[in-house]
């Protein structure tokens, strides 16, 4: 309720707390509406596109006080596209993930906050946890099942799942930036998995950046650029102990890359231990169409 609230910019009141969310003096929002799944529309279900409705059929319908009762996607717009293809592309993502889980979609899109970068384009997805009919919200969407449920029906797991989402935004983006001519694209992988060695530069919030251009210390800046620097030699003394391992399966003998790693480890200093391969489920694809 208060999220919907929030990214739509709006005012509404709990029915069950009588708590009023207003965050109409906010700015920044560019535009919103609520998405229903096709066949919702098709058979003629208009009680969801009434946003205080919506959601406080949302919060009714869940029993359990920590329920999950609405799920967030954060979308970054390209800012090499103009207003229109950009409405165009949140609007068909937002629908692709109301037809894929039969759920509601409410989409807002905002513009970059005034002291941040310019070119922060973004939108707010946030659909609701059971699917939608023309009585009110259902049983849960497959999206919130456990992983155990899941299985059980042939599906992969929730984690597998958001990384597919993601690789299909990606795919939504490119068709998009495609169609403008554009000479530019997006990658869903991982910088790892796309074969660098680089650490992700960190993040840096619209106050910090507010401050550094006023010519001021940010001490929270330093410190992360601190910690990027220190992550990015774990990563280099990583890459070498590899490539140290690959060296020692080739002049060793050793029988396998693990025992070659064992042995550079040894030998090397320190090692990023969240590094993991990552394998998608070859046997499973999104089936999200462009």
């Amino acid at each position: 309720m208060q999220r919907s609230a929030y990214i739509t910019r709006g005012r509404l009141r709990d029915e069950h707390t009588h708590k009023l969310h207003n965050y109409q003096k906010r700015g920044g929002l560019e535009h919103t509406e609520i998405i229903l799944p096709t066949v919702a529309r098709a058979a003629g279900v208009t009680w969801a596109q009434d946003r205080a409705m919506l959601w406080n059929t949302a919060e009714a319908v869940e029993s359990r006080k920590n329920a999950r009762v609405g799920r967030e996607y954060v979308i970054a717009l390209p800012h090499e596209l103009g207003t229109k293809p950009q409405l165009v592309l949140a609007q068909t993502f937002a629908a692709a993930l109301a037809n894929r889980y039969g759920v509601v979609a409410e989409l807002a899109i905002h513009r970059a906050p005034a002291l941040g970068d310019r070119r922060n384009t973004h939108a707010h997805i946030l659909s609701t946890t059971r699917t939608v009919s023309a009585t009110g919200l259902g049983a849960k969407s497959v999206m919130e099942w456990n992983d155990s449920a899941r299985r059980g029906v042939g599906l992969p797991s929730s984690r597998e799942e958001i990384r597919l989402l993601r690789h299909a935004w990606a795919g939504y983006v490119n068709h998009a930036l495609e169609l403008a001519e554009l000479n530019v694209r997006v990658d869903a992988r991982s910088l790892w998995e796309q074969g660098s060695a680089r650490v992700p530069t960190p993040a840096l919030t619209p106050a910090i950046i507010a401050l550094e251009r006023a010519g001021k210390t940010s001490y929270v800046a330093e410190h992360l650029r601190a910690q990027h620097a220190e992550q990015q030699q774990i990563m280099d003394a990583y890459v070498a102990q590899r490539s140290l391992a690959t060296q020692i399966v080739t002049t060793q003998g050793v029988s396998t890359q693990a025992q070659a790693r064992w042995l550079a480890y040894r030998s090397a200093g320190r090692v990023p231990t969240t590094v993991r391969s990552k394998t998608a489920e070859a046997d499973y694809t999104l089936d999200m169409d462009l």
